[in-house]
């Protein structure tokens, strides 16, 4: 009887820290078409609609040359 009782106490613990609940991932809204300036970093978000990825890459690389800055790039997707 012992054992059982600890059984239905663990299940009890294990159901009121594993809520079953679930969450939907949406996309984050945008917030502004001027890309976002901290100190010496300035992001910039690259879009389909503006054309070849290789050209756009060379135009934002002359871009962080001319203010004096590295250009790093990184590639996301929401699935």
């Amino acid at each position: 009887m012992k054992k059982a009782w600890m059984i239905l106490v663990a299940v009890f613990l294990l159901a009121c820290a594993c809520p079953l609940t679930r969450t939907v991932n949406t996309p984050a809204p945008e917030t502004s078409t001027s890309p976002p300036v901290t100190g010496n970093l300035t992001l910039k978000r690259l879009r389909p609609a503006g054309g070849d990825l290789g050209t756009q890459l060379h135009q934002e690389a002359s871009s962080a040359a001319a203010l004096g800055q590295h250009m790093f790039v990184e590639f996301d997707a929401s699935w």
